[in-house]
């Protein structure tokens, strides 16, 4: 759902699914729509939203699915970056793993059978 509000001071609600408006009353309107205000700001402060002034109103805060959405300042593990010697390697190299080897699982599962 999104909102727009028309020249007669008319509060009203574009629903998305069946493409239709819904009048609604000045406090529910107020409360919906500072909440996808906010989250739409906070989006383009970061770079993540581009939507037009005139799309406004079809704002769900589903950034999933919105033609208008960007990566913005958001990175991928897969990002590379160089050293002073030139060399490159990804952020995910220099996570640690933390899975457990799988001779550690065996060895505690043939401690476990042994107890």
């Amino acid at each position: 759902m999104a909102i727009k509000v028309n020249q007669s001071k008319q509060y009203r609600i574009y629903i998305k699914e069946s493409k239709s408006w819904v009048d609604v009353n000045k406090e529910f309107y107020t409360n919906y729509y500072r909440d996808i205000n906010a989250y739409r700001k906070r989006q383009q402060e970061h770079g993540r939203c581009v939507c037009p002034a005139s799309k406004r109103y079809l704002c769900d805060m589903d950034c999933m699915t919105c033609p208008y959405a960007k990566a913005g300042d958001q990175l991928s593990l897969d990002n590379t970056i160089s050293d002073g010697e030139g060399n490159e390697k990804s952020w995910l190299d220099d996570m640690p793993d933390e899975s457990a080897a799988i001779a550690e699982l065996m060895e505690d599962a043939e401690l476990l059978r042994a107890l």
